[in-house]
């Protein structure tokens, strides 16, 4: 007998019937010692018993014993009355849990001492955990990547599981449910296995699964290649097909060089008869190609290497212009755009205006050009755009006819101005006699309203012919616009108007770099006066890296030059 400690404990009455004195409870429990007979018998599968004995009370009024306990130190939740006996057996216990025990004694009145000193015992948890497989089935035949699964319980809780393959660790001891490992079979060789499950739980208590026996069975071998052959072959593709022993995926590797660099999409697909069509290729080129094909299980296979030759490319392109529509009416600036395909490729389109180049060739996509349509004349025009591609094809397409209309974006033609150089302003408007600039449009002086002001076709432009305009050193003394007409000897008390040079000027005093289709460009009664410092006094189309002037008359007349003439 196991005695745990001799002195008794005297605690405050628990209920209404638990009324005996102090006297009395000690008198019960003068000689009652609590104390455990038997540590631990085994009792059910998930519970414990443990045997409490105490000393019988020699004292007066005794009619029985309760014994009172729970799982914490003080707190007592159960209870149980075993009479006028001195031992009691209490079963059920929790493995893994430490129990806290008191005892009382109650008279025939059912009056209740206080509680006896308290007694502890852990009971120990000695149930291993209940493990099994549940994953692969016994006897199944496995491959590639497969899941091994278990289901574990205990009476306390499971901490661990760890599956073995052939005796030996399986990956790492999963410790939550639910319980289950990737197992990659091809890892294993062909032939028989054993899969089992360890459980353990907190106190070290294990249990091993039935064992579970299964078959490896990957394939290994990769597909073989047969029948691999080109047909369909074009200037810019070819179909390659093949076929495998076994269903797998497609794909074709191909480039100017064994080392390829080009790829079709993989067709995911698993066949055993294949075709994919490399596209995008050049003409008349010689291409290598390889094709691979893989099986379910990942195996590859890799043909050898074999050769095709595209075709010469001998289709146009096909070309349209979108825009503008044949038929409108336009003025400004507009788009023109076209659309261009080819069964290779568009090298370049070119836009035409009446037949001539509008604008540079465009390489790329997408095809348009701003036209400003006031370089051309009011009318009817012709709109087309040639095609080419790489192999040098060219195609034309339908012509789009328009009609230019910019009456509306210029002054009214036949504007009149007035050049006075002794009493003139340049912030004049130059429109009357009254309000003349000081200098003319195209002159280097030339400041503010003046400056602003654009000359157009069939404008003229009097010069005061008493005047005289002293030309600074420049690039030219009166750059003359194309079909205007200027004219230095109809307004004025003078003779000529005079342009004398001060200074080196690089081209001509008088400079005809421009004309007009339709209007006349008209140079007349001037004082050229070259003062020894220009070449040139009057410079048509000078010094030859202008286009020919191809329009309307060019006219100089009533021109006196103080220097060499200079025409070319």
């Amino acid at each position: 007998m196991v005695v745990f400690g001799p002195k008794l404990r005297e605690t405050t009455v628990l209920s209404g019937n638990r009324t005996l004195a102090g006297q009395l409870c000690r008198a019960v429990f003068g000689a009652c010692v609590l104390t455990v007979l038997c540590s631990l018998a085994p009792a059910f599968s998930s519970a414990a018993q443990v045997t409490l004995a105490w000393d019988p009370s020699t004292g007066p009024g005794l009619a029985g014993y309760k014994l009172y306990y729970g799982t914490s130190s003080g707190s007592y939740p159960f209870s149980v009355d075993v009479g006028n006996m001195t031992s009691h057996t209490l079963s059920g216990l929790l493995e893994g849990q430490i129990y806290y025990f008191a005892a009382t004694a109650y008279d025939s009145s059912r009056n209740e001492s206080g509680f006896s000193n308290e007694v502890s015992k852990a009971i120990p948890d000695v149930t291993p955990p209940t493990v099994s497989i549940t994953a692969p089935a016994a006897g199944a035949t496995v491959s590639g990547t497969v899941t091994v699964s278990a289901s574990a319980t205990d009476n306390v809780g499971v901490v661990g599981v760890q599956f073995k393959l052939d005796g030996a660790n399986l990956g790492a001891e999963a410790t939550v449910a639910p319980y289950s490992f990737a197992w990659n079979t091809t890892t294993a060789v062909t032939g028989a296995h054993t899969l089992t499950a360890v459980a353990r739980d907190a106190v070290g208590n294990t249990a091993t699964s039935a064992a579970v026996s299964v078959t490896v069975a990957n394939d290994t071998t990769p597909p073989v290649i047969s029948s691999l052959s080109a047909f369909n072959i074009s200037s810019s593709q070819a179909t390659i097909t093949w076929a495998t022993n076994e269903a797998s995926d497609s794909q074709v590797e191909y480039g100017p060089t064994t080392a390829y660099g080009n790829t079709t999409p993989l067709n995911v697909t698993l066949a055993t008869a294949h075709a994919e069509t490399p596209i995008g290729l050049l003409a008349n080129t010689t291409y290598h190609y390889r094709v691979k094909s893989r099986d379910a299980a990942g195996n590859l296979a890799t043909s050898a290497d074999f050769t095709i030759t595209t075709l010469v490319d001998i289709t146009p392109p096909a070309v349209s212009i979108t825009a503008p529509t044949p038929g409108s009416t336009v003025s400004g600036t507009v788009t023109v755009a076209a659309s261009a395909t080819d069964n290779v490729g568009v090298a370049g389109v070119q836009f035409k205006l009446d037949g001539a180049n509008l604008g540079a060739e465009l390489t790329a996509a997408p095809y348009a050009v701003s036209w400003t349509t006031t370089t051309a004349l009011n009318g009817t025009h012709t709109l087309s755009v040639v095609a080419r591609d790489a192999a040098g094809n060219t195609a034309t397409s339908s012509s789009v006819a328009v009609t230019v209309n910019n009456t509306a974006l210029l002054p009214a033609a036949g504007m009149t101005y007035y050049v006075n150089q002794t009493a003139g302003n340049d912030n004049n408007n130059g429109t009357t006699t009254g309000t003349p600039w000081k200098n003319a449009p195209g002159m280097l002086a030339c400041t503010g309203v003046c400056a602003t002001t654009t000359l157009h076709p069939g404008d003229t432009v009097y010069f005061n012919s008493a005047d005289t305009w002293l030309l600074a050193a420049g690039a030219y003394g009166l750059h003359i616009k194309g079909g205007v007409a200027y004219i230095g000897d109809s307004w004025g008390s003078g003779v000529r108007a005079t342009l004398r040079a001060m200074g080196p000027i690089d081209s001509s005093i008088i400079d005809i770099r421009e004309d007009n289709p339709s209007n006349p460009t008209v140079v007349k009664g001037f004082d050229v006066d070259a003062n020894t410092q220009v070449t040139n006094g009057v410079g048509i189309n000078y010094p030859f890296y202008t286009s020919p002037l191809t329009g309307a008359v060019k006219r100089v007349d009533n021109l006196v030059v103080h220097n060499t003439l200079h025409c070319s």
